[in-house]
């Protein structure tokens, strides 16, 4: 083995492999680790974490992804740009001249597509990451496993230095620091068959180490080998294009075992030792890992218009039956989908006192004798007076829930609100107790006389402070609900969202309009190219802004982020839909 100190310059370089890494995530089994296997088959059956592709990312929607990255390019030259003339101002070295210029010759002008084929990809391959142990490996499948060291080699040439290599095995390796002297970790790139591995190292690894996270000594057993990943993929219904977990009995097994070789090469490097950890707190860890088996995360839904991402926290039955008891039905929620902007959360505060008592009960009758836990031997003595606050029980029958729904909104130049309709909804089990609070800090409300039949109230507000636009406002309750609606037209929504599905209970829903959020950063980037120095730099600006708004324009009609508390668990859900 060889390898050659990076110089600061060629640091930079390094940044070449990390973005290959991170490129490939936009793209997407074999059973036998030889070098063409699949990328899952050299992760280790007992891997801790894990996260990667059974199958490659389905064709059209890479294709479109990379369809609306044809403008790319021009930021791509307008950053270049911009950092040369940062340079000339600051009077940049010759050697980071170079690099620049190096890096903008392969960059410069090109799309997306164009871009990762630099570097041997083109979005259609696979991809994993998991952990030897604790140590972190990344592998990629190459559609031109020749084009990352070609591009190397061309960056090099024209920088006049090399990055440091080695060589295992007849395999050829780069070895990249992290710009520190006598760093004892490095990362180790290599070209192996027909993909990229990355991994973290010691900074002076013997063979063994090398082949280890090289692949080169695949492991005795792959993931692939049984049915974790696939008993995974059926548990969430997740699809076989990313999917991932991390297990806390693994992560728990691989902490309390004896070093391993690996294990052993990296805690040299650090100049320490595996810390012990005795039965006791292995036994009580246990207990925690059995609540918290795992936290899984995967795609439930990928095509050209509609991306869903599932992340949950699992927990076993004994926890998630007391935590379920927090749920509450969230008001209006047949209404979210089409809003501008919406945000709710709900809660069954009256659950909360039960739910601290059972904790409480729970660990005081055996308290954990780890000293690391004994932070859960304190929350547990905290917890009946945290549950029993004052507060909670006074709030908890006028109080379920809230979602506030904005239908439509806009701003001036000065970012003020030019336009304002929507509704907030409040569920309560007692909206007349919820009333009489509001009428302390909202006067206009003791005028109003609101029974809880649905029927409409005019409510005369005082004008929103350095806002120019009149927004009427209405107040409505039902038995299980208070209902404001506010806005010219928001009178005629809000009947038909005063409504509460028993079994769709979110702990919390969040989602946004992506020609919303465009226009607002339209907003931004157009006062920032006001604000400009030099014709210049507004140029720059303005080109910046047009690119910018053509490619998230396209990209993102509608986001929308949703945590429900489940029987598996607490599950954290992320819907994305593309423009047409």
């Amino acid at each position: 083995m060889t390898t050659r100190r990076l110089p600061a310059p060629t640091r930079l370089a390094s940044s070449l492999l990390l973005t290959s890494a991170l490129l490939a995530a936009c793209g997407g089994g074999d059973k036998t680790a030889s070098a063409d296997a699949a990328p899952l088959a050299f992760a280790p059956a007992d891997t801790p974490y894990v996260f990667g592709m059974v199958e490659a990312m389905p064709g059209d929607v890479v294709e479109r992804f990379m369809d609306r990255g044809d403008r790319m390019g021009e930021l791509y030259a307008a950053q270049f740009k911009k950092l040369r003339a940062e340079m000339a101002k600051k009077g940049g070295d010759a050697r980071t001249t170079k690099f620049v210029e190096a890096l903008a010759t392969e960059f410069e002008g090109k799309s997306l597509r164009e871009s990762i084929a630099l570097f041997g990809i083109n979005g259609h391959q696979r991809m994993a990451f998991y952990g030897i142990g604790l140590a972190p490996v990344l592998r990629m499948e190459l559609a031109d496993p020749a084009a990352l060291p070609a591009l190397v080699g061309r960056i090099e040439s024209k920088v006049g230095e090399t990055l440091p290599s080695g060589e295992v095995n007849g395999q050829h390796y780069w070895a990249v620091d992290f710009g520190e002297k006598d760093a004892p970790l490095m990362m180790l790139a290599a070209v192996v068959g027909n993909q990229l591995v990355m991994a973290l190292s010691p900074s002076q690894p013997d063979d063994t180490t090398l082949k280890t996270l090289l692949g080169l000594t695949p492991p005795k057993s792959s993931i692939l080998d049984g049915e974790r990943m696939s008993q995974l993929q059926q548990r969430h219904h997740f699809l076989p294009s990313m999917l991932g977990e991390i297990d806390s009995q693994r992560l728990l097994d691989t902490l309390a075992a004896p070093a391993t070789p690996l294990e052993t090469a990296f805690l040299s490097a650090l100049h320490t030792e595996k810390p012990a950890i005795s039965d006791e707190c292995r036994g009580e860890y246990a207990t925690l890992t059995g609540l918290l088996p795992r936290v899984a995360f995967g795609y439930t839904r990928l095509d050209v218009q509609h991306m869903d991402q599932v992340s949950i926290i699992e927990t076993a039955p004994a926890l998630s039956k007391p935590l379920k008891t927090l749920r509450a039905p969230m008001p209006g929620m047949a209404a979210s989908d089409d809003a501008a902007v919406s945000f709710g959360y709900s809660l069954r505060l009256g659950a909360i006192p039960a739910l601290a008592s059972q904790f409480a009960t729970a660990v005081n009758s055996a308290p954990f004798q780890c000293e690391s836990l004994d932070w859960l031997n304190q929350a547990a003595a905290e917890a009946p007076k945290a549950g029993n606050n004052p507060g909670i029980y006074m709030m908890a029958p006028a109080f379920s829930g809230v979602h506030l729904i904005v239908d439509d909104i806009a701003f001036d130049d000065e970012m003020k609100p030019s336009k304002l309709k929507g509704s907030l909804l409040v569920g309560s089990d007692n909206p007349q107790a919820l009333l009489g609070m509001a009428r302390q800090y909202v006067p206009q409300l003791s005028s109003l006389e609101v029974k809880t039949d649905g029927s409409l109230q005019k409510l005369d507000l005082p004008a929103i402070p350095d806002v120019d636009i009149q927004v009427p406002t209405w107040v409505t309750a039902t038995s299980n609900m208070l209902g404001i609606a506010f806005g010219a037209g928001a009178d005629a929504d809000i009947a038909a969202r005063m409504k509460s599905d028993p079994a769709d209970q979110p702990l919390f829903v969040m989602g946004y309009d992506g020609a919303l959020y465009m226009q607002f950063m339209q907003q931004v980037m157009k006062r920032a190219v006001e604000d400009a120095k030099s014709d210049e730099e507004r140029a720059e600006l303005e080109q910046t802004t047009a690119v910018v708004s053509q490619i998230y324009g396209e990209w993102f009609q509608h986001l929308g982020i949703r945590i429900d508390i489940t029987d598996d668990g607490i599950a954290m859900t992320q819907n994305i839909t593309s423009a047409p």
